[in-house]
């Protein structure tokens, strides 16, 4: 898969840490800036064990290509999260990385390219090793059999032909890794934790006959990935669908239609679960007055933050923080 240090322009020196996780393995975790002639954004790296964890985020103004490459046998869990690519390795040639697609690939030692197009784009990738692939693999699935054997033969294969499509499940869990927290005494245990859950909600969904890619327009999709990044970054604010349409330039009737087709969730369903998962945050963190976190997600009457609040987790929020500090 990618590494940070194959880009071009690395700018590595704002915002690394390393943690020493034991006697013999280490905790790399960074974040760096990406700028060449065609592109922009940031390459955000987490090593640790036999997990290598990569999220790419970039502006890109003409067609570029991203390096690609296997130092040793991998399985690698893909999410395309925006923007279409290609990718061009030893083993297979003019592999489409469609917008809100995912797969998990099984790669010998080899090297290639992503070519991008232009646009916003940001993939997800986690690289693990077979053995511990292996590990959490289903038994008794033709589907599963197959990739195994592959494997096994140490040949490039792909769990299944058609991709699958992201879902609200595994866009979540991608932000919850993405969102570690800065607690470095047990971040390793909540990552390895939160991979193999996003690797169960992968499985889960390659292993059935799921729905056909979605078939907004590239265009009109953009416009979803703002409307969902406005929403993460105004959670305590409340806007119409009219409003919220207005803001990414497009109509009440294709942001509905649109957004529910990217993310299998209603707009407001997904405000919702945002704010709810970021008290649920709060809670269990800080010590943040109940009545304060209520306002800091939104709520002006914290009766109706703690009926929501139960209504999604099955507990209040006092009660919440009671369990989760016994």
């Amino acid at each position: 898969m990618p590494d940070a240090n194959e880009f071009k322009e690395l700018k590595s020196a704002n915002r690394n840490s390393y943690m020493q996780s034991g006697s013999d393995q280490v905790y790399t975790e960074r974040v760096l800036d990406f700028k060449d002639s065609n592109s922009k954004g940031t390459v955000s790296e987490i090593k640790f064990d036999s997990i290598h964890i990569m999220r790419i985020s970039l502006m890109i103004s003409a067609e570029t290509s991203i390096p690609f490459f296997a130092s040793s046998p991998t399985v690698i869990l893909f999410f395309s999260l925006q923007g279409d690519s290609v990718l061009d390795t030893d083993y297979v040639k003019n592999l489409n990385l469609k917008a809100s697609s995912h797969n998990i690939i099984y790669m010998s030692p080899s090297k290639g390219k992503i070519k991008c197009n232009c646009g916003k784009y940001e993939v997800f990738y986690i690289g693990m090793s077979p053995e511990m692939f292996k590990d959490y693999f289903p038994r008794g699935e033709k589907i599963f059999e197959r990739f195994s054997e592959k494997m096994n033969q140490s040949e490039f294969s792909l769990l299944r032909q058609e991709h699958g499509v992201i879902n609200h499940r595994i866009l979540k869990a991608i932000e919850d890794i993405s969102r570690s927290g800065d607690n470095q005494s047990i971040k390793e245990i909540f990552l390895k934790a939160k991979v193999i859950e996003l690797l169960s909600f992968q499985l889960g969904e390659l292993c059935t006959i799921c729905n056909p890619l979605p078939t907004v327009r590239p265009e009109d999709a953009e416009k979803m990935y703002e409307v969902r990044r406005f929403i993460m970054e105004h959670l305590n604010e409340n806007h119409s669908l009219f409003e919220l349409a207005q803001i990414v330039g497009t109509n009440e009737y294709t942001l509905k239609k649109e957004f529910k087709e990217l993310f299998g969730t209603t707009v407001f369903g997904f405000w919702s679960d945002a704010k709810m998962e970021n008290a649920q945050k709060l809670l269990a963190e800080t010590k943040t007055d109940i009545k304060e976190i209520s306002e800091i997600i939104g709520y002006k009457n914290p009766q109706h933050f703690t009926t929501a609040f139960k209504r999604k987790f099955g507990l209040t929020p006092s009660r919440f923080r009671k369990n989760h500090e016994l």
